[in-house]
């Protein structure tokens, strides 16, 4: 992705509420026209960064986020059919 997409994550992961501020971001990529393979990549990228701490908040949400996209959610949290 570009530099606006990554400031864009990191401001997400600064947010009290992370897992809210990242569903959104992705809600948000997707609708800017990102595909479900881009899209999760970019999560992955950021996973990997914060693979270190497992039980940290971050890599907690990212994770979350990275089920909704992938679909492994129920289907009402699903981002992409």
């Amino acid at each position: 992705m570009n530099n606006i997409t990554n400031s864009r994550f990191e401001g997400a992961l600064q947010n009290k509420d992370i897992n809210n501020a990242l569903l959104e971001l992705a809600k948000e990529l997707k609708n800017e026209g990102v595909s479900k393979t881009m899209l999760l990549k970019v999560f992955d990228d950021y996973r990997e960064k914060y693979s270190d701490n497992s039980e940290s908040s971050e890599y907690n949400a990212i994770l979350d986020v990275m089920d909704f996209i992938s679909g492994y959610s129920s289907p009402h949290m699903k981002l992409y059919d």
